[in-house]
């Protein structure tokens, strides 16, 4: 088991207030897919440039997946995807414990499509 892994929470509603700090970025998935694509090594980098530059008190990052395949799987899935960009930022140097990590599973898959299979990186 990876010393990196933290709880996870299912996320029953959302709130439209945000804390100020840097626009939110996504990191995309291929379906059933949790390796991160090398176009979005430059999304990592962003947020570690944050983090180093000051802004994030919590960094939020909230995993997703589209409705292919039971709603079960999903949430696992959307799990391993935060936990995996977790990994990535704390081996850039970013303390484990400035992370909220969130499994939305296929919650926005509705109206989302294809781009609900993401992991989110938002402020708090």
């Amino acid at each position: 088991m990876n010393k990196y892994l933290i709880p996870i929470m299912l996320i029953l509603s959302f709130s439209t207030s945000q804390a100020q700090g840097p626009a939110p970025l996504a990191l995309h998935f291929a379906s059933g897919s949790v390796s991160i694509r090398v176009e979005d090594i430059a999304v990592l980098d962003q947020a570690t440039t944050a983090f180093r530059t000051g802004h994030p008190v919590i960094m939020v990052i909230s995993g997703g997946a589209d409705a292919t395949g039971s709603a079960a799987g999903n949430l696992v899935l959307s799990q391993r995807r935060a936990n995996v960009v977790l990994q990535e930022l704390v081996v850039r140097g970013i303390p484990v414990d400035l992370f909220q990590v969130l499994a939305k599973g296929q919650t926005e898959a509705a109206k989302e499509g294809e781009r609900a299979r993401r992991v989110e990186i938002t402020w708090r």
